[in-house]
């Protein structure tokens, strides 16, 4: 991951809405998979996650 990526909490409803191919806003899913994001997260928004996924 780079240095200077940018550091960001996802709410659910988002992180549902960026993960289809053909989603307008899958640039973020792509940017946190090649490291152009950080994606913060704790305990309780892992578990929020994984309830909705």
């Amino acid at each position: 991951m780079s240095t200077t990526a940018v550091k960001i909490v996802l709410d659910t409803n988002i992180l549902v809405a960026i993960i289809g191919k053909n989603s307008p806003f899958r640039w973020i899913f792509d940017c946190i998979v090649d490291g152009r994001i950080a994606l913060c997260v704790t305990t309780e928004i892992l578990l929020e996650y994984r309830e909705i996924m």
